[in-house]
């Protein structure tokens, strides 16, 4: 990686704004990452993750559990993530749509 930084995004949030991305690059501090907390839950697909994170992400992936969530709890007991509160406003963004049906929810 030759930036300091790893945008994670997935490509099924299209209520997903370039603003709210600028936002979150903005309070991203330097040497750490940021991922959005929905209530209670990760969203480590809209997430900014720190160069200093590779190691731990190499180990994720070696292990039994590659689950994402997984690898942002131990970012966080790293330190390497502030954690991003999402607004209520700005829980739409997160809505993710996998059929044609979810359009219509």
């Amino acid at each position: 990686m030759s930036t300091s930084h790893l945008l994670a995004l997935a490509v099924d949030l299209p209520e997903l704004t370039l603003g709210y991305l600028q936002k979150l690059i903005a309070l991203t501090p330097e040497g750490k990452g940021l991922v959005p907390f929905n209530e209670d839950r990760a969203e480590p697909l809209t997430a900014i993750y720190p160069k200093e994170a590779a190691s731990l992400a190499m180990e994720s992936l070696g292990s039994e559990d590659t689950s994402l969530n997984s690898f942002v709890r131990k970012l966080r007991l790293s330190n390497l993530i502030d954690e991003y509160r999402v607004g209520p406003e700005e829980r739409v963004l997160h809505r993710n749509v996998n059929t044609p049906e979810d359009l219509v929810t």
